[in-house]
């Protein structure tokens, strides 16, 4: 292993492209990459200019200060902007460019995630008429219904082709996942009717892309974003986050009394940790029809007399 001290004259410049040219050869989504640049800036930013020897705990510490009292940000957004900066100083470590040390994210309550109300929820599925309405309309409704049904991620969804549709057993493949692997998960008997009919008019080749546009390429992230915005606000849904949906499909996976180790792999979470916070999150909602799921209620007579015997 080279030593701190023949890397310390390395520039900080020339460290963080070393650290972005790594990301590159590890072959980490371009978002990614994205991510660790904003983060970056951001820190060369509140600190201002950056020399290698001037890295420490302190200067970490200096910074999660500012975006706490500063900028007055909440600690999960505090925790989001740490992730990026430990990333890239750690490699700085793992490289000898400065000393080791740790760095902790700081301790935060888990914010309620936003989601659809069940009203909500029936205004956007319903149906449109499609003899009457606009392809971008008609395309937006089943891909409202694609998201409720799976819990898929935008980028995940929008990457889906129609050769991964596997109708005979009810089946999706991704193909581009957050975690690079493939992940394979159910269709719903209503979403595999959807589909079907979907495809009869979008028609299209294998090698197509599910969800296109009006050209029949890719559809664009931020096309979609616009589209369900108009699509909600038009039915007087004021809330039009695409993430919810995914936020949605765990509430009411967990609700329904889905099993929480199928739920990590249906929303493709690595571990258990992400599918725990969901849990946690609507806990209270699991009071909801508890006497009537709760086993001994179910067992029990209501009108049972309990006689004590008197000695």
């Amino acid at each position: 292993m080279i030593s701190l001290k023949a890397n310390i004259d390395i520039s900080i410049k020339d460290a963080f492209e070393n650290f972005i040219n790594n990301c590159i050869v590890k072959n980490l989504r371009p978002a990614s990459i994205e991510y660790y640049k904003e983060s970056w800036k951001k820190l060369q930013k509140v600190l201002g200019s950056l020399k290698l020897e001037n890295i420490n705990k302190k200067l970490v510490e200096s910074y999660i200060i500012y975006l706490k009292k500063d900028n007055n940000l909440a600690d999960v957004t505090i925790n989001t902007n740490l992730r990026g900066i430990r990333a890239i100083l750690y490699y700085f470590m793992d490289e000898n460019y400065i000393e080791r040390f740790k760095i902790k994210l700081i301790k935060a309550d888990t914010s309620q995630k936003e989601t659809y109300i069940e009203n909500e929820l029936k205004i956007l599925l319903k149906k449109p008429d499609i003899k009457k309405c606009t392809f971008v309309k008609y395309r937006t409704w089943v891909i409202i219904n694609f998201f409720i049904s799976t819990g898929a991620r935008l980028s995940t969804a929008l990457s889906v082709k129609i050769e991964d549709l596997n109708f005979r057993d009810e089946l999706i493949s991704y193909n581009y996942t957050k975690t690079r692997r493939e992940q394979i998960v159910p269709m719903s008997n209503t979403l595999k009717m959807i589909l079907l009919e979907y495809i009869r008019i979008r028609k299209g080749e294998s090698k197509d892309y599910l969800f296109c546009n009006v050209k029949g390429s890719k559809l664009a992230i931020r096309v979609l974003q616009e589209n369900i915005s108009d699509y909600n606000k038009l039915r007087g849904v004021q809330r039009t986050s695409i993430h919810a949906f995914r936020h949605t499909y765990a509430r009411m996976w967990i609700i329904a009394g889905g099993n929480m180790f199928a739920l990590q792999r249906l929303l493709g979470h690595t571990n258990l940790e992400m599918t725990k916070q969901y849990v946690n999150l609507y806990a209270n909602d699991l009071k909801n029809n508890y006497n009537e799921l709760n086993p001994l209620e179910r067992l029990s007579e209501k009108n049972i007399n309990i006689r004590m015997r008197r000695k």
